[in-house]
């Protein structure tokens, strides 16, 4: 019985395919599988079974070294808002995995526009509150100044800010 769990214990799973059924039949499969994760960056998100009580942990882990694998992580999550907000945080470019429908989107989107001024480009521009993420935009990276739709009202504010935070973002005036 011994040499069973040390083998358990040691258990390594490759970070180019899912567990084995026979796998996650090893006792502390999950506790193993997070201990992997924190140790390596693997395995990949994809293989990781989204059933695992931990899933949440390990695609937080996971998503703070490639926030683009969010659009691999079910929407339908009761933590998806926990684990996106994490991703758009790590890579603002995340935000066009996360379903513009959501009711937490603003949220996430202005997470995502405050890391990174150029994800302003994944938000829909119809929204309400488009205006508001355009200037945080701007405001953290002006020469996002492109993404946004010149015949918006706020546009020569939009265009003001952007040019104090880059002169750069003079050439999209």
């Amino acid at each position: 019985m011994t040499a069973y769990f040390q083998v358990a214990c040691r258990a390594h799973y490759s970070v180019l395919e899912p567990p084995s059924f026979w796998q996650r039949l090893y006792p502390y499969f999950e506790a193993r599988l997070l201990h992997q994760v924190r140790r390596s960056n693997g395995p990949r998100l994809e293989f990781i079974p989204t059933d695992v009580s931990n899933y949440g942990e390990i695609a937080k882990l996971l998503l703070m070294h490639n926030g683009y694998d969010l659009y691999r992580v079910p929407t339908d999550r009761a933590d998806y808002a926990e684990i996106a907000k994490l991703a758009v945080q790590h890579e603002g470019w995340a935000l066009q995995y996360v379903p513009p429908d959501r009711a937490d989107y603003g949220e996430l989107a202005m997470f995502a526009v405050q890391n990174n001024g150029y994800a302003i480009n994944d938000v829909p521009t119809g929204r309400d509150d488009y205006g508001e993420l355009a200037r945080h935009a701007v405001q953290q990276e002006g020469q996002a100044l492109q993404d946004v739709p010149s015949n918006r009202p706020d546009y020569g504010e939009l265009a003001k800010l952007a040019v104090q935070q880059d002169c750069q973002a003079l050439q999209y005036v």
